[in-house]
């Protein structure tokens, strides 16, 4: 019988009652695929075994081997989720994708054999590929093609909230034979204790025992013996310490915890396993293969939503919005006592993915029109409020809206540029504003309006001009305004129908600590100064004073020089819930003094008010701050927790090292809009965990449509890996080094080299905001430059011809472990690997796909231990690259509009597959090289080599012959004379065989278009030279000749011995362009989506712009130019 086997969800402890078995006669398919579908549909997710069993078997004896009658497959199970993708080198028979980026490759067998073979083969496959532990496991379900992934709970604490389809990603003819798979997976060899040595790899074992000592809850300075008691489980069971590795990774809540850091676990691990089995025989784990690019067997197929399909479903789902309401939709089930729902539990809050370029913005506005003209129907006057990142982009909305015949209006803050007068800003007394607000006091009262206590009305002189003031005055149908004002809704808004937040917001919503601290924060010594009159207040801060004191300063502090505060000091000092509490909402504030400030005010007068106030209300939020992450702490469950808001910062200043508490937190949602409907719109949505902690009342994903098709004629993806786009191999803030400047030149190079491929036409290059700049100052005006975190919902590249990003933003591990800290409170277990002196992320296997179905896998060192952490790092890094490439707007191009994307970047996009993958190669004209990080033979993925220093003679539109002139005219590139035919012997053998040929002076290789021109300066001694010269660029070579070469002098005499002239109809671009392996060359076929340019004749240039030897000059070229082309024809 073949066992088809269900499991509900919510399954909590093993309920048999949510979980079952239903075993099917071979061959009976119809009825085994009805029930599957059957129990899918009804919310159970649905398995089955590879393995048939014995009739006979009793109900919950499903994992019992002895019942196996035959065993027909293995299984992989590659879960990229838990960091167990494994390695998948072989054919595999099918591939079930059991949900985005996690699969389980099939292995038939021609013979079924007896479960006492199989087992130990299983093993042998788990520990070759080093995939999940369910790898090869006899008794082990798997999913079920064409049936849902729901998750469970223990997913969901991952963050995986969607409900996926489990799809068939391949399927082949392959089928193993049992010699075949014992050939290709040796047994495990397990090794004695009497070998007294450290082994390696994976053994595929695992232990409930060191499992249950893992996980055990033991009082603190027990957890080192309780480590060491696992340590020798582990031994005594024949596990290796890559099998152990693997159990901690899976349970880091116990004592494994204390174990993560400052040194890495896997030296933990290793010195513990030395002490057990004698260090004088352990042998040393050998290095992993980091860099090295593998193409995987398996087809992958990326599975892609057609643009009108995508368009379709984003309309249903905004439709579907503001047709429902959380009223209507939220089940009636409260939870025992509560008698009446509050506004915000009955609040709907949904979010939909969407990539950019579909038109998410554009079908919103659409869908908020007819939902407006409804709500006037109904007499209703509600307000619609739309939130988006940039002004810019809101002022395109208003327009979108007028021509709808809606009103809208764009809501700005005070320093804000004024639209109606230009070169203001909305407030005119923005001094004011300013010193407001650094004492915490109201904006509106003390700076624009308020009302003295004798009742006379005073007015900022400047109100009745004020842009600020003006905007109240609107009455619009639509308010449009920026993210922060979900953290303080403006007044003016007035009652909300339904609130939409245009892309992500999360990044603006953390309050983490600023690099530059000097003067904030509050002292121990401050906490200990006594407070009058309040000897509670006064017993409350001394405790927290004593448990900063009690905080042990680490022997390897954080770079910040930031501690994170363990609840177990404050429990020493003390402190309760309900004293953090109290002192929080009501002591703190009990003290605050408000500055007397008023509209109008002198300046003067001002400061001196601010400076007489010694506990503003700024001061007061920094305490109240304190002490809610302090009640935060220690609300935890877990005793070892450490405080992700509440930091002891350890200061040198000249009296000595003194503590210093910091706070850092989550900036909550202004509490008007949690009884208001919600949508958020996003093209890198953050994960749900992540947004309910914004949405107390929860969010609910409806839609996700990231992975749109693109338009495969008309867009070519080309990724490289390998490129030296990080930060620190392209600036070094200490000095100015050969290494770092070849690097910048040579991506330099590698843009001019793309930019000539596709005819200089509109490029946009994307870069690290550093990298932005000095690309900004030596690359053609016609190539423009952006940087990242400035890009969202920019729209004015949707039409450029080509894109390039360089790397991408990656903060270290301390900072996204500070975010993930103000997230949640708590502080993430923290990155522990080392990388010259400095903490690293784990290293990890990402994927690259491309549209032919062939997938690559690479390792770099990406991903964070801590789920959460790795969250922020995703949204900062990985969202901010999908950002980026989405300014191209590339799901929109068709035959008129083509578009080229190069990605340089060592990453995994999820839902772009590329056309080509390729490996960075250093040009090999340069004096020395760089290693190359990624690693790949030929057969894997070709090279590119970013175009050498001729380059910049062909962006010029001059290829000089002259090693002389040559350095005359690019000194930036060539120092001298000898530089030149230094730089010559070298590409001699790097370029290209037809530029080989132009650098001889064979005019053969020239192409047609380019005119070649004879010259020579003024002087005794002087040479007849030759040059070629591009009329596109340089219409008259004289004049660019005796620019560059004789500072303006006139030349000896100049003479075109052959003018350019017009290409073949249908034949290739007659320009420099780019071969097959990267290089520089003459002549090249047309890029993707365009037909031959025509040659650009030769401009006229108005005569007075000219001397008169110049004049007579061109007029020569010109009769020459006529002359010939009259005798062609």
């Amino acid at each position: 019988m073949l066992p088809l086997v269900v499991i509900h969800p919510a399954l909590a402890d093993r309920d048999q009652n949510k979980q079952g078995r239903q075993a099917f006669a071979i061959g009976d398919v119809e009825n085994m695929t009805e029930a599957a579908v059957m129990y899918a549909q009804e919310g159970y997710n649905v398995y089955v075994e590879a393995r048939t069993i014995a009739k006979n078997t009793p109900p919950g004896r499903r994992g019992d081997l002895s019942y196996t009658r035959g065993v027909f497959a293995f299984v992989v199970d590659s879960d990229a989720d838990k960091g167990k993708a494994g390695h998948i080198d072989f054919e595999p028979s099918l591939v079930v994708e059991t949900s985005p980026g996690n699969f389980q490759p099939w292995l038939f067998l021609d013979q079924a054999l007896t479960a006492e073979q199989a087992r130990p083969l299983g093993a042998a496959i788990r520990a070759a590929t080093g995939a999940d532990s369910a790898t090869g496991v006899v008794t082990q379900p798997y999913r079920v093609a064409g049936t849902l992934n729901y998750p469970t709970k223990t997913k969901q604490q991952r963050g995986r909230f969607a409900v996926e389809p489990v799809k068939l990603a391949s399927q082949g003819s392959r089928v193993w034979t049992h010699d075949e798979l014992t050939t290709r997976f040796p047994a495990v060899v397990e090794r004695k204790l009497s070998d007294a040595a450290l082994p390696v790899g994976r053994s595929g074992k695992g232990s409930e025992k060191v499992v249950q000592l893992l996980t055990r809850l033991v009082p603190q300075g027990k957890r080192s013996e309780q480590f060491f008691e696992a340590v020798a489980v582990a031994v005594e069971e024949g596990l290796t310490p890559d099998d152990f590795e693997a159990l901690c990774l899976q349970h880091r809540q116990g004592c494994v915890s204390r174990f993560a850091t400052p040194e890495t676990l896997r030296k933990d691990i290793e010195r513990v396993w030395v002490k057990k089995l004698g260090k004088d025989a352990a042998e040393k784990v050998p290095q992993r293969d980091k860099g090295r690019i593998k193409r995987l067997p398996a087809v992958v197929t990326v599975e892609q939503i057609e643009l009108l399909h995508a368009r379709q479903l984003i309309k249903e789902a905004v439709q579907s919005f503001f047709k429902n309401s959380g009223r209507e939709l939220m089940p009636i089930v409260w939870t025992q006592g509560w008698s009446v729902p509050s506004a915000r539990q009955l609040t709907l809050v949904q979010a939909i993915a969407v990539a950019t370029g579909v038109g998410k913005t554009r079908t919103t506005t659409y869908e908020i029109v007819d939902y407006v003209r409804q709500l006037r129907n109904q007499g209703d006057q509600r307000k619609i409020a739309l939130l988006v990142p940039l002004h810019k982009l809101g002022d395109q909305i208003v327009k979108d809206f007028a021509a709808l015949g809606v009103q809208a209006q764009v809501y700005r803050g005070r320093e804000a540029d004024d639209p109606n007068r230009p070169g203001k800003k909305m407030c005119d007394d923005l001094p004011a504003v300013k010193a407001a607000n650094s004492v915490g006091t109201s904006v509106e009262a003390s700076c624009c309006e308020d009302r003295r206590p004798d009742g006379t009305m005073v007015r900022c002189p400047f109100f009745d001009q004020c842009g600020f003031q003006r905007q109240k005055q609107s009455d619009p149908d639509v308010w449009i305004g920026s993210h922060e004002y979900l953290f303080r809704k403006p007044k003016a808004f007035g009652q909300v129908a339904k609130l939409i937040i245009d892309e992500g917001f999360s990044q603006s919503g953390l309050l983490t600590l600023p690099k530059d601290r000097k003067g904030k924060g509050l002292t121990v010594e401050e906490l200990e100064a006594p407070v009058e009159f309040m000897p509670q207040l006064t017993a409350t801060r001394g405790k927290m004073a004593q448990a900063l004191r009690m905080q042990p300063e680490p022997e390897r502090l954080r770079s910040d020089r930031l501690a994170p505060v363990e609840q177990r000091w404050l429990v020493a000092a003390g402190l309760t819930v309900e004293e953090c509490r109290e002192a929080a909402v009501k002591h703190e504030w009990s003290l605050v003094e408000q500055p007397q400030l008023y509209p109008g005010m002198p300046a003067e007068e001002r400061q001196a008010e601010i400076a007489r106030v010694k506990r503003p209300p700024t001061f007061v939020r920094r305490m109240a701050r304190m002490w809610r992450a302090a009640q935060h702490l220690l609300e935890q469950s877990d005793t070892e927790a450490a405080s992700g808001r509440l930091f002891v910062e350890f200061q040198g200043t000249e009296q000595g090292r003194i503590r210093v508490a910091q706070t850092q937190g989550l900036r909550e949602i202004d509490a008007a809009w949690h009884e208001i409907d919600t949508l958020l719109l996003d093209a890198t949505l953050p994960p749900l965990r992540v947004l309910n902690a914004f949405f107390p009342q929860g969010v609910v994903q409806v839609a996700n449509l990231r992975n749109v098709a693109l338009p495969r004629e008309h867009v070519r993806i080309e990724q490289v890996l390998g490129a030296p786009v990080a930060k620190t191999k392209l600036f070094d803030r200490m000095r100015e080094n050969a290494p770092i400047l070849r690097n910048l030149q040579a991506l330099r190079r590698y843009i001019l080299q793309e930019w000539l491929a596709v005819g200089r036409k509109s490029a946009l290059v994307i870069a690290q905001k550093e990298v932005a700049s000095w690309l900004k100052a030596n690359l053609p005006k016609e190539i423009a430059v952006e940087h990242f975190n400035n890009l969202t919902g920019i729209n004015d590249y949707g039409g450029v011809r080509l894109l390039i990003t360089l790397g991408r933003v990656l903060p270290g591990p301390e900072e996204v472990e500070l975010m993930a800290g103000a997230l949640t409170g708590v502080m993430p277990m923290p990155a522990s690997v080392k990388k010259n002196n400095w903490t690293w992320y784990d290293p990890t296997e990402k994927l690259v796909t491309t549209r032919d179905g062939a997938a690559y896998s690479f390792e770099v060192d990406l991903k964070h231990p801590d789920p959460t952490a790795e969250d922020m790092r995703t949204l900062t890094c990985d969202a901010e690259l999908v950002q980026a490439i989405g300014r191209a707007r590339a799901v929109n191009r068709d035959a008129s509009k083509p578009l080229d994307i190069r990605i340089l970047a060592d990453v995994q996009l999820d839902g772009f597959p590329v056309d080509e993958l390729k490996v960075w190669k250093q040009p090999n004209d340069e004096e020395s090289q760089e290693v190359d990080e990624m690693k790949a033979s030929d057969e894997v993925v070709a090279a590119v080599i970013p175009a050498g220093r001729e380059v910049e003679m062909i962006v010029d539109g001059m290829i000089l012959q002259s090693a002389t002139d040559m350095a005359k005219a690019w000194p930036e590139v060539w120092a001298s004379r000898d530089a030149v035919n230094a730089w010559r012997s070298r590409a001699m053998i790097s370029v290209s065989r037809p530029f080989r040929e132009i650098i001889k002076g064979n005019d053969t290789e020239i192409p047609a278009a380019w005119g070649i021109v004879e010259y020579r300066p003024t002087g005794r001694g002087q040479q007849t030279r030759k040059a070629y010269f591009n009329p596109a660029v340089v219409p008259d070579p004289r004049a660019w000749l005796e620019t560059r070469l004789c500072e303006g002098d006139e030349l000896a005499f100049c003479d075109v011995i052959r003018a350019p002239r017009a290409p073949v109809a249908g034949a290739p671009a007659a320009s420099v362009g780019v071969d097959e392996a990267g290089r520089v060359v003459v002549g090249r076929k047309a890029p993707i989506g365009e037909q031959t340019p025509p040659v650009a004749e030769v401009p006229e240039i108005e005569a007075p712009a000219l001397s008169a030897l110049q004049l007579r000059a061109r007029q020569a070229l010109q009769a020459r130019m006529s002359g010939q082309q009259s005798t062609r024809h």
